[in-house]
């Protein structure tokens, strides 16, 4: 995947999940992160440590944060190592690990210079997609990004995981 630098002329508002195909597209441009992100990706902690998120102090405060739990919660893929991020950003979640290294920034919004506004999380690992503050998350984050009121106690109307991932009966 080739990513051009679109950066000076991005689209008012964008969203991104971090993923290997979109970090090897961007190798041509490595101050992706901070100039579109806000971020600061230089690497991520092992893949035997479980990865726990909560919200960022002060975090559930904002409407992108709607009806997600404050509650620590399990997360299934790798901790990326973030810090330190743009002054332009606002973290929402931190993650941790089992070891005592610091906490890293796992979503955050960033308000870029030409006014657009670009929300990101490094979480995306299949077994997110599952949990019900993620998927609010994300939800929220489209909202957010087009400029939307934020639903408030609607069901988040998602098929269960094994529907959802269910293949096509053939022949259709």
């Amino acid at each position: 995947m080739r990513v051009n630098r679109w950066s000076p002329f991005a689209p008012p508002a964008t969203l991104f999940l971090r993923s290997e195909s979109l970090a090897k597209g961007l190798r041509d441009w490595p101050e992706f992160d901070g100039e579109v992100l806000g971020g600061n990706y230089h690497g991520y902690r092992g893949k035997k440590s479980k990865t726990f998120v909560r919200a960022a102090e002060g975090a559930c405060e904002r409407p992108i944060m709607t009806g997600v739990g404050t509650d620590e919660f399990r997360v299934f893929g790798s901790l990326y190592e973030t810090l330190p991020l743009a002054e332009s950003t606002t973290t929402l979640l931190y993650g941790r690990t089992e070891d005592l290294k610091p906490h890293e920034p796992v979503a955050w919004t960033n308000r870029r210079a030409n006014g657009g506004k670009v929300f990101y999380t490094s979480l995306g690992h299949p077994g997110d997609f599952d949990l019900p503050d993620f998927q609010k998350l994300l939800r929220n984050a489209v909202y957010w990004a087009a400029d939307l009121t934020i639903p408030v106690g609607q069901k988040l109307g998602l098929l269960p995981k094994k529907t959802a991932l269910a293949p096509a009966p053939s022949g259709r």
